[in-house]
């Protein structure tokens, strides 16, 4: 949300947006797709943009795959990073991340949280 951080909040070169969807649900929507080996038939979206910069700081979308199957994905970008920290924000400064597969044979959780100390 910081508009000095132009590389996060403003699209650059060839670039088609940015934000928290762009810079990092993409990755999360990367793993999925190769772990599962579904393919993305259709999607509905919705988000929420920063009043101070424009990038997109909340996601949620719904994709319906070929197979019939539905990927439910969400992120949030707010949580305070290690700028914060230094400025004297006393937030937990990290990345979280949680991510669940279920299927007909069982279920798939991987989690994590990437701290700065």
């Amino acid at each position: 949300e910081d508009p000095a951080n132009v590389g996060w909040v403003r699209p650059s070169g060839t670039m088609v947006g940015n934000g928290f969807a762009w810079g990092q649900l993409s990755h999360t929507l990367a793993w999925v797709l190769r772990v599962t080996g579904l393919v993305p038939a259709s999607v509905v979206a919705d988000m929420n943009h920063s009043e101070k910069t424009g990038a997109d700081l909340y996601d949620a979308a719904i994709i319906r795959c070929t197979s019939g199957a539905l990927i439910c994905i969400q992120g949030v970008g707010t949580l305070a990073g290690y700028k914060s920290q230094q400025d004297g924000d006393t937030r937990p400064a990290n990345k979280e991340a949680e991510h669940r597969i279920f299927g007909s044979e069982g279920y798939l959780s991987y989690n994590g949280r990437d701290t700065v100390k």
